[in-house]
């Protein structure tokens, strides 16, 4: 039992040093971790998680920059890309703790742009450069994958396409569907 409490206290010690955590009478209120990533226009649930009490506590959030961020009951809106910091004061019984982390917005792909929906080919032909390009130019993963008849193919190296498909469809892999 010695021995267990002796491990808890230093994973507690080595909480306190690598993250942004604020504790006091055995309570820990932290974030899970320092930074998240989310897409302008886009919104995620991200609150601190709570031990050392069954109570739920109060919560207020600010952002250091709602430009670019905003934040209202843990849900956490990308505005613009850029990054602002969350800022998070835990109200439990009469103690206050606060903690924080950083928030990266990233620029989504807004368009998958293919210049023709319909080409005619003779049949074996072969396409040789890719018809698409992802929007804007800024987008922070341009990564995309290729289905035919829903199941996805890996994207040629070579940039050939070839006709055997009747229908290709692209989608974004960044989230922004």
């Amino acid at each position: 039992m010695k021995h267990r409490k002796t491990v808890l206290l230093l994973l507690t010690i080595i909480l306190i040093l690598l993250s942004n955590i604020a504790f006091a009478d055995n309570i820990v209120v932290a974030f899970e971790k320092r930074e998240y990533t989310i897409l302008a226009g886009k919104t995620a649930t991200i609150k601190p998680v709570i031990q050392g009490t069954k109570s739920q506590g109060k919560f207020a959030y600010t952002s250091t920059d709602e430009s670019i961020a905003t934040v209202k009951n843990g849900q956490t809106k990308g505005i613009t890309p850029g990054d602002a910091t969350i800022n998070c004061t835990v109200t439990i019984g009469t103690n206050t703790y606060n903690c924080s982390y950083i928030i990266h917005v990233l620029q989504p792909v807004t368009q998958i742009y293919v210049p023709e929906k319909e080409m005619s080919l003779p049949a074996g032909a072969i396409l040789r450069q890719l018809p698409f390009s992802v929007l804007p130019e800024d987008a922070a993963n341009k990564e995309i994958e290729v289905y035919v008849n829903n199941k996805k193919i890996e994207l040629p190296t070579d940039g050939t396409f070839h006709t055997g498909y009747k229908k290709y469809t692209f989608k974004t892999t960044d989230g922004s569907n």
